[in-house]
């Protein structure tokens, strides 16, 4: 056990350290593709705020999500793990979208309920929630309304 300690804490460190040294050039591409938040209206910055960070996390994440199966013995690409990549892409691949085309909030919201619907039904389920439940079916229904409040909260 101390030693799966030790490889989540270096997988953390390392994906910090990844996206913190990402950040600068994502920033650097949203500017030169034009994906940035310009200060109108009611918006509270007063000059240009590049989009995308989304980009930079998904890219960190991903990749040593990559590495943690590489590097882990006995663990591989198994459903969880491909469901949750490619949730993860997809969730990731609909926020850029909506930073350069702003999307209307119902299909944004039919492609967040599709992700979580990915991650559930790929396994990505909390087995203490059915238990506390007692029916799978509510269990699944208060995991997708968990999953895509989360996604709308910030």
């Amino acid at each position: 056990m101390e030693n799966r300690i030790y490889e989540y804490l270096s997988v953390f460190i390392m994906s910090w350290l990844l996206v913190y040294g990402l950040t600068p050039f994502i920033m650097k591409l949203a500017l030169w593709t034009n994906v940035v938040d310009k200060p109108q209206g009611r918006k509270s910055h007063a000059k240009v705020t590049p989009l995308m960070g989304g980009l930079s996390v998904f890219i960190g994440f991903f990749l040593l999500c990559i590495y943690d199966v590489a590097i882990s013995a006995g663990r591989y690409f198994d459903l969880p793990m491909v469901g949750y990549l490619a949730g993860s892409l997809l969730i990731m691949l609909i926020g850029l979208w909506d930073d350069k085309w702003p999307m209307n909030p119902y299909v944004k919201m039919l492609g967040q309920v599709v992700v979580s619907l990915i991650f559930i039904f790929s396994n990505f389920t909390m087995n203490e929630l059915n238990l506390m439940v007692g029916n799978a079916y509510i269990s699944i229904f208060l995991m997708l309304l968990w999953m895509v409040g989360l996604m709308n909260a910030l």
